[in-house]
């Protein structure tokens, strides 16, 4: 479990974009730091500039291999070669998590999430991510060495992509059963799986009103039952959404899309889930109440309302 970056997105992020531009492919990365009234110091062990960003996370711009970019210092302690392992053996690929995180940090997101992740990729004996952000540029994201800062925290190096055509292989992963055309990159999961491997009791102990955001929105396969119920979108998912429109720069008629919500059965537990509005009358249509569903959803984070935390996902798309 990847409880200390988890802890970066327990409150809203409030980045601003400025002007600092470095070149990516025909795009530019329009950086979010360094923004008006965000202090910086320089380290004095590697002469870096480091901005003082939100959730105590530190970046300073550099290059890395000859790329121009940003070294992003996650807070908490790093998390460790054992613990990697049995998060990857889970299914659970925890330095995509961490470059999603860095990315979204000191890049804007695209408005659908759906787009942000564009692929892995292997270069000589190392993973890169690749990212694209809200402006079409994509982003390459890898966990990097800084000593002395890597001793003790994740360190990402956020850049331009470059060198695809010298010895970048792209791996992809092939998704189990029957998948509809364009949502290749949804694995099959549930959602107990995505709510026990972000369940930190140190965050979930904490006062109402505090959220999880993530930069890996998971997106999943999801068999469940569906019960025929729907409703408008409750208060509290609802304000969830029109936070991403601040924090993350969604288009707001994006969030729009999700007006209502339907309820579904996974095992023995009940979930209220926002759907795009165009997919309910398909759903009424096709589905009988008690039938089997294969949801295609993404998880954009959780709140804690009422005395307890709603783990927020959205319905893309759906198959009988």
């Amino acid at each position: 479990m990847i409880n200390q970056q988890i802890k970066l997105y327990s409150l809203t992020v409030l980045l601003f974009v400025c002007a600092v531009e470095i070149k990516a492919q025909d795009r530019s990365l329009e950086w979010k730091f360094p923004a008006q009234n965000i202090s910086s110091s320089v380290d004095k062990s590697t002469g870096l500039r480091f901005y003082n960003l939100e959730q105590s996370v530190r970046a300073a711009f550099t290059q890395h291999d000859g790329i121009s970019g940003a070294v992003v210092i996650l807070p908490g302690e790093r998390l460790g070669n054992d613990e990697r392992m049995q998060n990857l053996a889970r299914g659970i690929d925890p330095d995509r998590m961490l470059t999603a995180m860095a990315v979204a940090l000191v890049l804007p997101m695209p408005a659908d999430a759906a787009t942000f992740f564009v692929s892995k990729e292997k270069f000589k004996d190392r993973f890169i991510y690749r990212w694209r952000t809200a402006n079409g540029a994509e982003v390459c994201a890898q966990p990097v060495p800084l000593k002395s800062f890597s001793n003790e925290h994740d360190v990402i190096f956020v850049g331009e992509c470059s060198g695809k055509d010298k010895g970048f292989t792209a791996l992809t992963r092939e998704n189990e059963g029957s998948t509809i055309k364009g949502y290749e990159r949804y694995r099959p999961r549930t959602f107990i799986e995505i709510i026990r491997e972000h369940t930190d009791p140190k965050i979930l102990g904490k006062n109402e009103g505090s959220m999880i955001l993530t930069g890996d929105t998971f997106p999943s396969k999801v068999k469940v039952i569906y019960t025929g119920e729907s409703r408008k979108i409750a208060s509290a998912r609802k304000q969830h959404l029109d936070m991403l429109v601040t924090s993350f720069n969604v288009d707001p008629k994006v969030v729009d899309l999700y007006g209502m919500e339907m309820l579904f059965i996974e095992g023995g537990d009940e979930h209220w889930l926002p759907v795009q509005k165009r997919l309910i009358p398909f759903f009424e249509k096709e589905l009988k109440k008690g039938e089997e569903v294969i949801l295609y959803a993404e998880w954009v984070g959780a709140k804690k309302i009422g005395g307890k935390w709603e783990w927020i996902f959205i319905v893309q798309e759906f198959q009988k």
